[in-house]
Parts: structure tokens; sequence; C-alpha cells
């Protein structure tokens, strides 16, 4: 496996982070906050999180519990950036990140902010339609 690596670049009116390599929870919060950092310089509101070539070998508590950590440590940037409207894109193959992703979606108060997808094409269409 490939060592960890982001990236993230803008396209259209959205912003795509491409993350290579294992996912642990540590490296979990760090896209994250690559997410809201990227979003909160360019005013961005939409992020693709390409995890396609990712996989993650971290338990889904870790991860529960590094999203509540995530909300407090980006709460205050988070409020400056205003909601962001997340589309998380893994390979069709690859179930490591659902039950994680779901948990996180399911733990954070939103409306229709966050979409885990395994198709490029319906996740795109999600993020630029018009939020509800």
């Amino acid at each position: 496996m490939t060592p960890f690596r982001i990236s993230h670049e803008q396209q259209q009116e959205m912003i795509i982070l491409t993350v290579e390599g294992e996912i642990t929870w540590q490296t979990g919060l760090m896209i994250g906050q690559e997410a809201t950092r990227a979003a909160a310089e360019t005013g961005l509101r939409r992020v693709l999180v390409d995890l396609r070539q990712a996989r993650n070998v971290s338990a889904v508590m870790d991860h529960y519990s590094s999203s509540w950590s995530y909300q407090k440590m980006e709460r205050r940037i988070l409020s400056t950036a205003g909601t962001l409207r997340i589309a998380f894109l893994t390979a069709p193959d690859d179930t490591s990140h659902d039950a994680s992703l779901t948990g996180m979606i399911g733990l954070i108060p939103s409306k229709n902010v966050y979409l885990l997808s395994k198709d490029e094409s319906s996740a795109r269409e999600w993020l630029m339609a018009p939020v509800p």
C-alpha cells in the first residue's frame, strides 16, 4: 500500500481532495482538516473526497471518536467557512470505508450535506445540485 498522501485541487465550483494510501483515524482527521482549510481559503463549499486509492485500516470506533474530536477542533473554522457539502467517493470493490463513513455521517448533525458514493458522476451531480 502507498504511504498516506493527500492533495487538493479546485475544479469548477468544487474542491477535490485526492487521498492515497492507508487511512487511520489520525489520517482521517487530517482529511477533515484539509477539507476545512481548503474551503476557508477558496470560499467553496462543495468538496469531493476521492478515496478510491485509499483503504481504511482503523476500527470503526476509532473513526467515530475522531469525528467528535474533529468537530470540536474545527468548530471555529466551520462556523466561519459555513456548512460544507461533502461527497465521499470510494472504489466499487472497497467496503473498508463504509461503516466508518456511515457512522461519521450519522454522528454529525446535518441536513443532506454528506453523501457516500461509489460512482463518480453521481457524486459530482449530487455535489453540484442546488442545496435543498
